[in-house]
């Protein structure tokens, strides 16, 4: 998920979701699982599952915290390039695959994206206190509350 806020790309948050054995979707409400991702590409220890229970080993039994995503920096620098070309979706959560050889593929992005709080905390981060600002006493954004 990322933010177009002060004429800037901020990544807030991104997370992986995985399905389990038989199952053909990854969505978490039809028994998927997800995880957090740090900025590095490394998954955080625990993810959880559509009960919100907290489980640190995919049923398949690797462990999150073992796991890089391959080319994450790439998926990365892909977001920051195109969110720029969308300024007035200022929050845009972005679906993405990584093929064979490594390379980011677009899945779809979302202009009303599902926050991401469960599994990564606040949705944005760092940035809370200044938008909160912006929005609320500033109210300088397109869009925010009079």
């Amino acid at each position: 998920m990322s933010i177009f806020f002060q004429n800037e790309v901020h990544i807030l948050s991104a997370i992986l979701r995985m399905g389990q054995k038989g199952s053909m979707v990854d969505n978490v409400s039809a028994g998927g699982i997800q995880c957090g991702i740090h900025m590095d590409g490394t998954l955080y220890e625990k993810g959880s599952d559509k009960y919100g229970n907290w489980i640190s080993r995919h049923p398949n039994g690797f462990l999150f915290k073992e796991i890089k995503i391959p080319s994450y920096d790439r998926v990365l620098e892909t977001i920051k390039k195109n969110h720029k070309y969308l300024p007035y979706f200022k929050i845009i959560g972005w679906d993405f695959a990584i093929d064979r050889e490594g390379e980011p593929v677009l899945i779809e992005f979302n202009v009303s994206p599902e926050q991401n709080q469960l599994t990564c905390g606040p949705t944005f981060g760092k940035l809370t206190d200044q938008i909160l600002e912006e929005v609320f006493v500033k109210k300088t954004l397109k869009g925010s509350a009079d």
